[in-house]
């Protein structure tokens, strides 16, 4: 490489693997997704975990829990609240 050329690299993530097939006598659960729905409702710009599960009434582990699968499925971002103050953030991946 040299300043005439340039490679730009893409970091491509694994498919995810197919969900299971669900049999017809099966009792699906959406207990999971009511609690990330609820805290969703709660999340602002602003607002640290324990200020969400304050505002939803949600016991904390369930809301890092919540957090931690947004985060996953890229939903949400989290971000350090100094570089918001310094203007100097960046999107980690």
């Amino acid at each position: 490489m040299n300043s005439a050329n340039l490679l730009n690299l893409k970091l491509l993530h694994p498919p995810k693997p197919l969900a299971l097939p669900v049999a017809d006598y099966k009792v699906l659960s959406y207990e999971w997704d009511l609690a990330i729905y609820w805290v969703s409702l709660h999340i602002s710009s602003f607002a640290n975990a324990s200020q969400i599960a304050q505002r939803a009434e949600v016991d904390m582990e369930m809301v890092q829990a919540c957090l931690r699968v947004l985060r996953h499925h890229e939903v949400i971002a989290l971000v350090d609240i100094c570089c918001i103050q310094i203007g100097t953030c960046r999107r980690k991946r």
